[in-house]
């Protein structure tokens, strides 16, 4: 399943088949945004378009970063996820960033792991920084989201097999 956050709103709607926040382009990030919707394991996130803002409420576009970076967390141990530790996302990779600053960032199914077995719902994190020509470096957007775990359904599932499979073959050996 792909998961569409178009903007930072936090009213729930669906975007064809996919479910999440669905408001209108032009909606600004500044700060933290947090993603009303949780999302499964494996599932794949496409975040955005939103539109950065640097600390003085300005644009930021491309043309004035030398680098863009992504950093995905879990708050099991404050993990990074899948190795995006810093990954550059300026029109590369997991980001891309029009002419009037307006950012999105996809997360692929591996991107999407749930690190503490033990849980049903992990919270994660991406922070984006921004490296500006001029040599400041500024976090422009950090968003929360919620990763469900499936592995109580694959538990409940495999459970039943193996049941099913017990009853079968106790039934062979009365030979009912």
């Amino acid at each position: 399943m792909v998961t569409h956050f178009q903007n930072v709103s936090a009213s729930s709607g669906s975007a064809g088949s996919a479910t999440g926040a669905k408001v209108q382009r032009g909606t600004v990030a500044q700060g933290q945004v947090v993603l009303p919707t949780p999302l499964n394991e494996g599932d794949v996130l496409i975040f955005g378009p939103v539109q950065l803002l640097d600390d003085a409420g300005n644009m930021v576009t491309a043309a004035m970063l030398s680098a863009l970076t992504l950093t995905v967390w879990s708050q099991y141990g404050f993990q990074v996820v899948n190795g995006i530790d810093h990954v550059g996302i300026l029109n590369a990779g997991r980001g891309a960033l029009d002419g009037q600053g307006f950012l999105t960032i996809t997360l692929g199914t591996a991107d999407m792991a749930i690190l503490n077995s033990q849980v049903r719902d992990e919270v994660h994190g991406m922070n984006v920084d921004a490296l500006f020509l001029d040599g400041r470096r500024l976090l422009v957007l950090a968003v929360l989201f919620t990763v469900r775990a499936l592995y109580h359904a694959r538990k409940r599932t495999s459970s039943v097999q193996a049941a099913s499979s017990a009853a079968a073959a106790t039934l062979a050996e009365l030979k009912i």
